[in-house]
Parts: C-alpha cells; sequence; structure tokens
C-alpha cells in the first residue's frame, strides 16, 4: 500500500446535518490520532467514499428522505472484499421515531454498521471508531493477500 493511501483508506467520513457537530467529532477522534473528513452533504461524502475511507460516522437525520438510498448504493459499489463499516449516531426519542424505519431500512442493506446512542461519551466514540479501523484494516490485508495470490 503506498504512503499516500494510507490517509484516504483509513480516514473517517463524517456526515452530520450540522457541520460544527462534524467539525466537533473530528476534533473529539483528531485529539486521539484519528484522521477525519467533516463531509458537507451526502453528495461530498459519496465521492469521498469513492475516493477510500476507513469507516464512516453518520446520523439517523442524514440518512433521511432520499440520502438513505443514495447511500446503500454507494456502498453497494464498493468492490466485493469492501465492507465499509458504518456507525449511525441515533437518538432515544419519541421525536426520532419518524427516522426508525428509514434507519432500519438503511442498515438491514448495510454489511457492517454499528449504532451509537446520543449523546455518547467520547470514550465510548473513540473505542468504537478505532474497532472499526482494525476491522477495515483486516480488510485491506486480506484483499492485499489475495492480490498476492492471485498474482502467484
Amino acid at each position: 500500500m503506498k504512503v499516500q493511501d494510507v490517509d484516504s483508506d483509513y480516514r473517517v467520513l463524517i456526515l452530520t446535518p450540522f457541520g460544527k457537530d462534524s467539525q466537533h467529532v473530528c476534533k473529539v477522534l483528531g485529539a486521539e490520532g484519528v484522521h477525519c473528513l467533516s463531509c458537507r452533504d451526502m453528495n461530498h461524502l459519496i465521492a469521498e467514499i469513492a475516493t477510500g475511507a476507513g469507516a464512516v460516522l453518520t446520523t439517523e437525520e442524514a440518512l433521511g428522505g432520499k440520502n438513505g438510498p443514495l447511500f446503500i448504493e454507494a456502498l453497494k459499489q464498493q468492490p466485493t472484499w469492501s465492507a465499509l463499516p458504518v456507525q449511525i449516531f441515533y437518538t432515544q426519542s419519541a421525536e426520532s421515531d419518524r427516522f426508525r424505519g428509514r434507519i432500519s431500512a438503511v442498515a438491514e442493506e448495510i454489511t457492517d454498521v454499528s449504532f451509537l446512542q446520543r449523546p455518547v461519551a467520547s470514550r465510548t466514540l473513540v473505542s468504537s471508531v478505532r474497532g472499526a479501523l482494525r476491522d477495515r484494516k483486516r480488510q485491506y490485508q486480506i484483499r492485499d493477500l489475495l492480490d498476492k495470490l492471485n498474482e502467484d
């Protein structure tokens, strides 16, 4: 793996309805040495997924409307070896019940999804993201081994 690929392959892409939330999450993760990118909208997130990512952090609200199907389609475009870890922040409240159906539908089509209930402790967030990045690293290692076997 080339050095310039490391950042894009292992970075965490973040999409929240409010940019300040993404920036706060990036600040928390960045303090722990995790490379993050705050995406401005779903199209930006999808474009960045195509260039490489270690994990995606998003919210139930960000997957509402047409964004959920767009996100699922972007994940389906991944190579067969790839199961991009997705972590979805959700709120346990009556107000968020309207999102439950959409989130459930999205989650059923994503192979590697975790849910983080808000508010989430910084320690929990960092631990969850590190676990997702370890899983992603294993995927890249397996891909590289398969490529090597195919070459031999």
